[in-house]
């Protein structure tokens, strides 16, 4: 009788379990087979939770399957420094074509230069060596001569064939649990696994998953620690927590957001996390993990997510003044709404990117829409703008390069004949070209979604990246009035656009083929345009959110029962000596001596940043305790100008310091990038001045006082 062990039963689930990872495991096995391979050592790198430990073991098996040794290192396990990498490695020179399996790298990335010039060296010549790490390869690895042996493999989400694969083999056979599951992992090994526990391993679980992360705060928490855990802290929670909340994460949002916070450190502790990486000027979490702390966030201190959304989402829109449309997204994705995010704001895919038309994509579409909605709905007025004004045609495709939608635009100052001529933009575009604001007006004539059916899917990313688009592209830097074209057969079209207050023009209806009408629906954006709106949402959202849990009962503050940035003070990793921490619901302090409210350096710092917002300064407490909310801001306002007017000197720096105030502060079309432009510093210095000049003006108002 064969007896088997608990460890051969482990690796034989293991092995049963594994799906996709097709393209990887080809050019791995190329390198398996080739006595001359072209290289020797692999670099496999991707975000925590994304699979490489489970591609290594499958490597390893394949290996092992046609007759070569395999050694497996696992770099928790090992101590970083040079001796004990030497000690984990001993006597793979002694063996015929290994294959070194090399996990977690990143806790040996201070062995690198060890590695590469006296271990890596010393393996024989056939050796095959697998590294798997979260971060980017150093360069080195590509240098003095080891680029032509090494090849970096990056390691993406799983397509949707592969999840769906793995969750059923899990046992989960319910095609919505499925599809849930597959839907919020976003392709992650590690949340499709965290899911498939909360469901138990049942067959039919639907109501154990939630379609988001919010609804979940146990899976949220989970995450959190098997991504973050050892390199996160109770100090760190609050950085964190700004970094989860916006897209892109900046020491000058830090700064403004969490002023108590020494923002240098904190940005330089983000970007050296494994879980981050740089994006632009800032730094980004990774999606998963950022879905997690944001979830997490809310259920254990929805006070404090709403006070950092609301201060995030205000330095945001005060960059719009140099940035314009580019911020949409970054407002965007501080929105809860599902119905206005489907619309419009999304950032870049996963599972979709964006591209121009090509030859052949009319059939495409004419096929699809075939499918979608009956035979004879083909709009053959869709064919002259891919074919001859491209330019107000975008095109989504799936990561297999499949057409997923199509969306087409254009200004009332459009000058293609194509546009003019058109049976649905002609008089669309006439139309917004007789009314004012015409110049900041982008008329849609069509924004379809090709994945989903006529009833649309709230979830799918296609229509906010195909809309985005067209507005960066647009050429307006903001837009005022927008025409959206309705199917008033899609639930999801019609609660966008009445999520996002458009209004129903029926006389620019349009009939279009299969009896299938469109509507016209008009949205005013309102004076500032789409970003203002965006803006005025997310509050609306804030504002609600809090008028809930006061129905609720529940009592304002930051508690929450796993230290999420509720730390005391002194557990803090990045607090400024001197500074406050941040700042709770707006009702002023009594002080018991003077029986008026008390004012910090922080209240002070606050109003400078909400200079052109006075109902916060009419709850300052700056504010004096009677008139009306106009007077009590403009009370602020004048006590702020006379400490920037006395406080400063008339030597060349102090001018400088009173002008950083006025231009980034004061100046209703300032904004820190135009202030540091006219006043010809650099962004660094700008910066600091303007910290300086900061202090020097709440030093003058506390004195005053």
């Amino acid at each position: 009788m064969t007896t088997t062990t608990l460890g051969q039963r482990l690796a034989r689930r293991d092995a049963q379990r594994f799906v996709g990872r097709e393209t990887e495991l080809s050019r791995l096995a190329a390198l398996l087979d080739d006595a001359d391979a072209p290289a020797s050592v692999v670099l496999v790198h991707g975000p925590s939770g994304i699979g490489k430990s489970t591609l290594l073991r499958e490597i390893g098996r394949r290996a092992a399957a046609s007759g070569r040794p395999v050694h497996r290192v696992e770099g928790r396990d090992i101590a970083p420094v040079p001796g004990e990498l030497d000690a984990a490695l001993d006597g793979v020179s002694g063996a015929e074509r290994p294959v070194v399996l090399l996990d977690t790298y990143e806790r040996l990335a201070a062995t690198g230069t060890h590695l590469r010039r006296r271990v890596l060296p010393a393996l024989p010549e056939g050796s095959l060596v697998v590294i798997a790490g979260r971060r980017t390869p150093e360069p080195e690895w590509f240098q003095d001569g080891w680029e032509s042996v090494t090849t970096s493999l990056e390691l993406g989400p799983l397509d949707e064939s592969d999840a769906l694969a793995l969750v059923q083999r899990h046992g989960i056979t319910d095609e919505a649990a499925a599809d849930t599951l597959v839907r919020w992992s976003l392709g992650s090994p590690l949340a499709l696994a965290v899911g498939l526990d909360a469901a138990g391993g049942t067959a039919r679980a639907p109501h154990l998953v939630a379609p988001t992360l919010d609804g979940r705060p146990d899976l949220a928490r989970t995450l959190v620690q098997r991504i973050a855990g050892p390199e996160i802290g109770a100090g760190d929670r609050e950085v964190l927590a700004v970094a989860a909340i916006a897209r892109v994460c900046t020491r000058e949002l830090l700064e403004e957001v969490l002023p108590h916070v020494d923002a240098r450190r904190a940005e330089r502790w983000l970007r050296e996390r494994s879980f981050s990486e740089r994006v632009g000027d800032g730094i980004a979490l990774h999606d998963l993990l950022r879905r997690a702390v944001r979830a997490e966030l809310r259920a254990g201190a929805p006070e404090l997510e709403c006070r950092l959304r609301a201060r995030i989402t205000d330095h945001i829109h005060g960059l719009t003044r140099s940035d314009g449309l580019r911020r949409i997204t970054d407002l965007a994705e501080l929105m809860d709404a599902e119905a206005l995010r489907w619309g419009f704001g999304a950032e870049g895919s996963v599972t979709h990117r964006l591209d121009g038309p090509r030859a052949g994509d009319t059939t495409t579409i004419a096929h699809a829409l075939a499918d979608r909605f009956g035979p004879g709905v083909w709009d053959s007025h869709v064919r002259p703008f891919i074919e001859r004004a491209p330019e107000h045609v975008v095109i989504a495709r799936d990561a297999s390069d499949r057409l997923a939608g199509y969306c087409i635009s254009a200004t009332p100052r459009a000058a293609n004949p194509v546009v003019r001529r058109d049976p649905l933009l002609g008089p669309w575009l006439e139309h917004a070209a007789e009314q004012d604001h015409s110049d900041q007006t982008l008329v849609w004539r069509d924004s379809t979604d090709l994945t989903s059916g006529r009833e649309g899917n709230v979830h799918s990313p296609v229509i906010a990246l195909m809309n985005t688009a067209a507005m960066l592209r647009c050429g307006l830097p903001n837009i005022r009035r927008s025409y959206l074209p309705i199917d008033p057969e899609n639930p999801v079209a019609r609660a966008f656009a009445q999520g996002a207050g458009a209004v129903h023009v029926p006389h620019l209806d349009v009939r279009r083929g299969g009896g299938r009408v469109i509507q016209c629906h008009v949205l005013e954006h309102g004076e500032g345009g789409v970003l203002q709106q965006l803006r005025d949402v997310i509050h609306a959202e804030i504002a609600a959110r809090a008028g809930e849990r006061a129905a609720r009962g529940e009592v304002a503050g930051d508690e929450g029962d796993d230290g999420l940035v509720s730390a005391p003070a002194p557990a803090r990793r990045f607090v400024r000596a001197g500074s406050a921490t941040v700042p709770g619901p707006v009702a002023p302090a009594a002080d018991a001596d003077a029986g008026r409210p008390v004012v910090t350096a922080d209240d002070i710092r606050l109003a400078l940043r909400r200079y052109h917002r006075p109902l916060d300064l009419a709850a300052s407490p700056l504010a004096p305790a009677l008139g009306t909310p106009a007077e009590r801001a403009a009370a602020v306002r004048a006590e702020l100008d006379r400490a920037v007017r006395e406080g400063f000197g008339d030597s060349v720096d102090e001018r400088l310091l009173a002008q950083t105030i006025r231009r980034g502060y004061f100046d209703p079309d300032g904004g820190h990038e135009r202030a540091a432009l006219d006043l010809n510093v650099s962004r660094a210095t700008y910066f600091r001045k303007l910290r300086e000049a900061c202090d020097r003006v709440a030093d003058a108002v506390l004195a005053a006082r």
